[in-house]
């Protein structure tokens, strides 16, 4: 995965979230978007001052889900916006989903 440039990943770490084995991904795109710039027109508003390039960040992981059937799975947060960033509070909220699961599915 590291070396297939195909899949854009900048980040990837091997870790452990609740004795579960996960491999956490960072990608990054960018995206131009007219959709900000028509409603922003139709609403007679300013456009926003990005002209209507949005960054879109995804960190997630994959991990193994165990079982007679194991099967592998993406659990990922993407967020779309002008500055590119998951902000603590996001990360925090994918945090606490993230060990739900794996309260709920894994263990």
């Amino acid at each position: 995965m590291r070396c297939d440039q195909t899949f854009g990943f900048q980040k990837l770490e091997r870790d452990v979230v609740l004795g579960v084995p996960v491999l956490w991904f960072e990608k990054s795109a960018m995206e131009t978007g007219a959709g900000s710039v028509k409603l922003a027109q139709l609403m007679k508003a300013r456009p926003r001052s990005s002209g209507g390039i949005y960054h879109i960040k995804t960190r997630g992981v994959f991990m193994i889900q165990p079982g007679k059937s194991p099967r592998f799975v993406t659990i990922a947060c993407t967020r779309t916006s002008t500055h590119g960033e998951i902000g603590s509070y996001y990360r925090s909220r994918f945090m606490a989903w993230l060990v739900s699961i794996i309260e709920n599915s894994f263990l």
